[in-house]
């Protein structure tokens, strides 16, 4: 579990990354906890994982990294929050 942690800390493509990882959880809780969530679920897991990931990214300020955040719905205010 904490090679698939580091590795989505570290890589450069956080949506894969995401996605494997709580797919990857979700297989785990259907095998062993006998757990089921929705696909949609799932789906909003991963969103929401890679959102954060970006939030907390120190990213440059260029063009393609503001059209980026904004795609995400990601704004300065938000990247600001400390979460409490």
């Amino acid at each position: 579990m904490y090679f698939a942690w580091l590795l989505f800390k570290t890589s450069k493509h956080p949506q894969v990354t995401a996605a494997a990882y709580t797919i990857w959880q979700e297989r785990n809780a259907r095998l062993f906890k006998n757990q089921l969530r929705p696909p949609e679920t799932v789906s909003d897991v991963i969103m929401n994982i890679v959102r954060y990931k970006l939030m907390g990214a120190k990213l440059k300020n260029t063009v393609r990294v503001r059209n980026l955040l904004r795609e995400w719905e990601i704004h300065k205010e938000d990247k600001e929050d400390d979460g409490g």
